[in-house]
This record gives structure tokens, C-alpha cells and sequence, in this order.
């Protein structure tokens, strides 16, 4: 599996554009998400973020990839921001409305956990399993890689097993 942060930028710069395809502005970012299996488009969930989205959305649409290879996951999703009780709801509406897809997940904005993970200098899982954002994150891992989830929590399992048998034998696992 290779996974590749092509960041925001796709869109071609008309002043730099040459003859030759190799000197032209982002073209390996849009080369690679062309090519790619599956691309998660992530949007920030705030009015600003999802504008930009919604812009940044029609540069992958128009780059030909197809809307089943796409996976929408908005970020950062804090009460409050679109003024209801519901935000997560709001942002679903918005973007069914302005470009008619529907987020695959939505992550709550976590400070707390990622602070804390981020001191730790480790994975979010690690410094806080359970929060609300690593449960959302650990959702969608297994709904884009479900294979790789069942295979994870089995090697998991066993690896826990064997540690339990070594610390009743008193032996290394």
C-alpha cells in the first residue's frame, strides 16, 4: 500500500505551462491522484474549509477520477460552528447540496487527544485510545481497509495471547 499526501494544490498555473508535461506545475500531485486506487479527499469542517472544499473538489473532478474511487472525510467538526445543534448534519447537507457527495466520515475536532499525543510523541491510539477522534479515525481505517482491520486486531490478539502465555511461564514471548 502506498499512501500519498498530495496536499491541497491541484490546479494547473496557465503562466508556467512549457512544452514539456515534466516542468508543469503539480503534475506529479494530479499524475498521482489519477493513477490512484482511492483517493480520501479531506475538507476542514468549518465555512471556510468546506468553501475551499467544495473548490478543491471540482480540480479532482475535473482531473477524471471517478466519483466511486473518491472518499470525502471532513476534519475538525466542533459544536458550534454552524450555529445548530447538529453540526455534523449540517455539513452532510451542505455537501450534498453544493456538489452531491456524502462524507464517508466525519471526525470531531479532538485538541485534548492530539495534544496529548502530540507530547507523548505518539500515535493518537496510542496516547489516547478512545477519544473521540481516534474512534472516528480507527472507523474509517477499517471501512476503507477492512482486510487490513480484521488482520490487524487478530495479529493483536495473538500478540496479547502470547503475552499472557509468557507471563504465566515466565518466559519471553
Amino acid at each position: 500500500m502506498t499512501v500519498v499526501d498530495a496536499g491541497f494544490c491541484l490546479e494547473e498555473d496557465e503562466e508556467l505551462l512549457y512544452d514539456q508535461v515534466r516542468l508543469r506545475r503539480n503534475a506529479v500531485t494530479r499524475l498521482a491522484v489519477q493513477q490512484a486506487d482511492l483517493v480520501v479527499a479531506v475538507a476542514r469542517a468549518d465555512p471556510v474549509g468546506l468553501h475551499a472544499f467544495i473548490r478543491g473538489y471540482q480540480e479532482l473532478r475535473d482531473l477524471d477520477v471517478p466519483a466511486s474511487r473518491v472518499r470525502v472525510v471532513v476534519n475538525q467538526l466542533r459544536p458550534g460552528m454552524f450555529g445548530g445543534d447538529r453540526p455534523a448534519e449540517q455539513v452532510r447537507a451542505a455537501l450534498s447540496r453544493y456538489v452531491g457527495i456524502e462524507a464517508s466520515a466525519v471526525v470531531p475536532y479532538d485538541r485534548q487527544g492530539f495534544d496529548a499525543a502530540l507530547l507523548a510523541g505518539q500515535a493518537l491510539r496510542e496516547a489516547c485510545p478512545g477519544s473521540p477522534a481516534q474512534l472516528a479515525l480507527a472507523r474509517l481505517a477499517a471501512a476503507l481497509f477492512p482486510a487490513h482491520a480484521v488482520q490487524g486486531r487478530r495479529a493483536r490478539r495473538r500478540s496479547r495471547v502470547a503475552e499472557q502465555a509468557a507471563a504465566t511461564t515466565g518466559s519471553e514471548p
